[in-house]
């Protein structure tokens, strides 16, 4: 959690550079998160059990799959990128945002074996679903934010 959060940390406050260097839009950000999240929603709405629950936890690498792009992914990056290119939240806002969403992530992960004993498979196999759900609807308006934007240029 803490390469993770490193990670959007540089992107909040290096990510207007590293965008300005490699000529990156706005708008691209947008459409490109927002198709990364609707493959992610499509996944998580289409996974089989056997794919949610895998056996070996134990040789699982710490920085990929888990870190990255699972919770400092190009959607969050994107989103941390965004929320920093709007005039109405402060560095200091998203940076505290960011603290509270990792504490809460941090906890989940903490508590998810007892969460998949007390839930069971079928349960979390249906919030998978449900979330998978709210992320394609996420992950759409995305998508349509960064076409608007290109079309309000357009002459």
């Amino acid at each position: 959690m803490a390469i993770a959060f490193v990670v959007l940390c540089i992107f909040l406050f290096a990510g207007d550079a590293i965008l300005h260097y490699l000529n990156i839009e706005q708008s691209s950000i947008r459409i490109a998160g927002g198709i990364i999240l609707l493959i992610i929603a499509l996944q998580m709405i289409f996974r089989s059990i056997s794919e949610m629950f895998p056996h070996e936890y134990g040789n699982a690498p710490l920085i990929v799959p888990i870190a990255m792009p699972s919770v400092a992914g190009p959607s969050a990056i994107t989103t941390v990128i965004i929320l920093k290119t709007d005039a109405t939240v402060s560095s200091l806002t998203i940076l505290m945002a960011l603290g509270i969403v990792f504490a809460v992530t941090l906890a989940v992960l903490y508590t998810g074996r007892l969460l998949m004993e007390h839930l069971g498979p079928r349960v979390l196999q249906a919030l998978e679903k449900f979330m998978g759900m709210l992320l394609s609807l996420i992950a759409v308006d995305m998508i349509m934010a960064g076409i608007k934007s290109i079309l309000r240029t357009l002459p």
